[in-house]
């Protein structure tokens, strides 16, 4: 929903300045890396969002399987740019409040999600 996404969005934006640098972005998905191995499989996004009360299973593996740009089963540092690039709609190197949850109520609603 539109309040998980500004949920997520506030926790990320740690400077409180409504928008998502790189690192802040990074730290979104690295938050859910249990193992701290720099790689967050289905499974820890899954228990880390069911933990944070974030939305439903079925979104968070919705979510996942989008972010999840080579399909490897794992997002990775390697991801993360792409992921940004993805939600950096007017393309200024950073996302906003606004690009975030549009981006993201995109992905939850998207056809391939049903």
């Amino acid at each position: 929903s539109d309040a998980e996404a500004r949920y997520v969005f506030h926790l990320a934006d740690k400077d409180g300045n409504y928008s998502l640098s790189l690192a802040e972005f990074q730290r979104i998905f690295f938050d859910f890396d249990r193992n701290h191995d720099k790689s967050v499989t289905s499974d820890e996004f899954l228990l880390g969002w069911m933990e944070r009360h974030l939305g439903s299973s079925l979104e968070a593996v919705i979510l996942f399987h989008h972010l999840d740009v080579d399909r490897n089963g794992h997002i990775e540092v390697t991801d993360i740019p792409w992921i940004l690039a993805f939600f950096d709609r007017n393309m200024d190197g950073v996302v906003g409040q606004a690009e975030f949850v549009i981006t993201w109520l995109k992905l939850i609603n998207s056809p391939q999600s049903r």
